[in-house]
């Protein structure tokens, strides 16, 4: 049997169903195809602003409500999954077997209720599936258990042959099938070795009966905190690695009792060891490290654990003829700081807006996609220094507490004003041309892709912390400097409190450090700054708090 599309997707998980939602939304013929099933595990569980915003985007751009109640907690839970988790914060707990265990030495980012809300721990096999079946609602094929064995990229269209000998054309190609992409593979795109620089391994799996870390501090162990940790993303670094602990059974509502929970190594100082499964070296480590390993007691895993030899992978190229590579297909780094469903986000919009003009004028010129190339290139090479650079300042917690507010302002100040201003536009103007150019920035893939003083304190951090790395600078210099960087930057309200070196705990639900911020924003900023606050209304901003005040009230 023969079948002919406007585009095949290959792989249907996140991102070729989003993609696939919104072509088939705009009228497009479209078959994901996908060599497994849903439901399937995914890595990558925990959301972002990012990712929310951008998510909340595609839905208003293209008229898609199942994505714009996606991007909230309240509204996934509601109405598409009962099993995911809440997620009120990030937070990173530090440890450091030269000193008994303090939590004067961690960090915690409250997600402002006022701004935002809550973000969420995502149940992927819940959610993916979900996203696949609306592409198939609004008109998208869906073919599984279907494994391609043949790729022609012609001239003027794109054959595949199954291992049922089935044939399926299409004008334009997406390998979205992750790090075993097909198209990866045939057209030689890998960097081999990866250009990356993060070095890391990761055993991971689901459990149940997980405590939370609130539950087992006993004494003088307990200090305050603004959100329970068990209601974070809630990270264990320490020097040459970390731990995450994505809990989905932390609120009232859940009907999901598991945890995920995964461990990252540097593999230059952890090689995978000879004749040990991923579940004995895990529970080794906790051994060694008694205050995390009473979490687990009592823990069991409900699927098997799985073991990556190391995660880092790059593509030279994510585009060519009549075929690209979206999301993870072109590269991954790591899990931390949550980055590939934000950056998977951003892809997906910039290659749905130069693919939807390509299927109407029928060119796939590769120079219509060379933006969109840019954009996953400049985020896999961001995410690999803010990784890395994360991974040598675990080394020391004065120096993390410096760096970690260079990504804080990054991920939760200033880029969300872009977001912010694009979506207020469009609500004032029903036009989408407020959402074209979010690509065209002068430091694609960065967390603030288009402020200079931004991107300035971000390559003097980054190149401070990999001294360190290289013995050329001390951690406490290093510090200093990122430290002097953040408060000669002047591009952070003060109100905020993120360049005070002092201060390691944020709570973002403070209605009077908002509106502090905002004033600061409109009046004394410095002019770059105030330009991100220009094109947000005074009236939309405060009806907009008022609106999270009382919604976040009822969640309560």
């Amino acid at each position: 049997m023969d079948t002919d599309y406007d585009v095949a997707i290959l792989g249907s998980g996140i991102s070729g169903s989003l993609l696939a939602t919104i072509l088939a939304r705009r009228g497009a013929r479209v078959v994901m195809i996908d060599a497994a099933s849903h439901p399937k595990f995914a890595i990558g569980e925990s959301t972002v602003g990012h990712t929310s915003g951008m998510l909340e985007l595609l839905g208003m751009q293209f008229d898609i409500p199942e994505f714009q109640q996606l991007s909230t907690f309240m509204g996934a839970r509601k109405h598409i999954a009962s099993g995911i988790g809440i997620k009120r914060g990030f937070a990173f707990i530090h440890h450091d077997k030269s000193r008994p265990f303090d939590l004067d030495y961690s960090n915690q980012l409250v997600i402002s209720p006022i701004l935002h809300g809550p973000e969420a721990h995502w149940y992927r096999q819940d959610i993916d599936a979900y996203v696949a079946h609306i592409a198939v609602r609004y008109g998208s094929d869906l073919k599984q258990q279907l494994r391609i064995k043949d790729i022609d990229l012609g001239q003027d269209k794109v054959t595949l042959v199954s291992d049922r000998d089935e044939r399926i054309t299409c004008r334009y190609l997406v390998d979205a099938a992750g790090p075993n992409s097909p198209v990866a593979r045939q057209q030689a795109l890998r960097d081999t070795p990866t250009r990356c620089k993060t070095h890391s391994r990761s055993i991971f799996t689901h459990m149940i009966g997980v405590k939370p870390f609130d539950d087992v501090l006993v004494g003088s162990e307990r200090k305050p905190s603004p959100v329970p940790w068990f209601q974070c993303t809630l990270h264990h670094i320490f020097d040459g690695g970390w731990l995450w602990v994505i809990p989905f059974n932390n609120h009232k509502w859940s009907t999901n009792p598991l945890c995920s929970v995964g461990l990252q190594l540097d593999p230059r100082r952890w090689p995978v060891p000879e004749g040990v499964t991923p579940e004995q070296e895990f529970n080794a480590w906790l051994k060694e490290n008694p205050i995390v390993e009473r979490q687990f007691v009592g823990a069991r895993s409900v699927r098997e654990w799985v073991s990556v030899p190391r995660l880092q992978y790059s593509s030279k190229r994510t585009i060519g003829h009549r075929y690209c590579l979206l999301g993870h297909a072109s590269g991954f780094i790591d899990p931390l700081f949550s980055r590939g469903l934000a950056g998977t986000m951003m892809s997906v919009h910039s290659l749905s807006l130069r693919l939807l003009d390509a299927l109407k004028e029928d060119d796939f010129d590769v120079s219509r996609f060379e933006t969109f190339d840019r954009l996953q290139q400049g985020l896999l090479n961001h995410n690999d220094q803010l990784v890395n650079s994360a991974f040598i300042a675990f080394r020391d917690f004065e120096l993390w507490n410096a760096f970690f507010r260079v990504w804080v302002i990054g991920e939760a100040a200033l880029d969300f004003l872009r977001l912010l201003k694009a979506k207020f536009e469009f609500k004032e103007t029903r036009d989408e041309r407020a959402f074209h150019g979010m690509d065209e920035v002068p430091y694609p893939g960065l967390l603030c892709p288009d402020e200079a003083a931004y991107k300035k304190l971000w390559d003097e951090s980054v190149a401070s912390i990999e001294a360190v790395e290289r013995g050329e600078m001390s951690a406490k210099d290093a510090t200093a400097r990122i430290v002097h960087g953040l408060q000669s930057a002047q591009i952070v309200s003060p109100a905020l409190g993120l360049t005070d070196p002092s201060r390691h705990h944020f709570d973002g639900r403070s209605v009077a450090d908002a509106l502090s911020a905002f004033a600061w924003g409109k009046l004394s900023a410095p002019e770059s700054i105030k330009q991100r606050y220009a094109g947000l209304p005074a009236g939309g901003m405060l009806r907009m708090m008022m609106n999270n005040v009382v919604s976040a009230a009822l969640r309560s």
